[in-house]
Order: C-alpha cells, then sequence, then structure tokens
C-alpha cells in the first residue's frame, strides 16, 4: 500500500488508488504509534456517549 500511495501502478493497470494507499498508510502510522485515527475517535466517541446515555 506504501508503494500505491506514492502513485505506483501495477503492470497492465488495476489495483488501488493512490488515495486508498495514503488512507492505509496513515492507519498503519497511527496503530504503530498506538494513536487512534480520526475516524477511530469519532466512533469511540460515539459509543461512549450512547453508554452515557444508557443505550
Amino acid at each position: 500500500m506504501r508503494a500505491a500511495a506514492h502513485g505506483w501502478k501495477k503492470p497492465g493497470g488495476g489495483g488501488p488508488s493512490v488515495a486508498v494507499g495514503k488512507e492505509f498508510m496513515k492507519a498503519d502510522e497511527a496503530k504503530r504509534k498506538g494513536a487512534r485515527t480520526k475516524e477511530q475517535r469519532a466512533d469511540r466517541k460515539q459509543a461512549m456517549n450512547s453508554w452515557a446515555e444508557g443505550k
């Protein structure tokens, strides 16, 4: 995915887009650091709010 994020294309076409490669790369870096991505933080916040409301 790191190669796709930097514009590499599979011979003959196809493969993931640059945007998808960048998204995976960002998630991998966050995982390595032990941090959560923006989407993961939003999901966690929503889950905690619904728990606090008793749902």
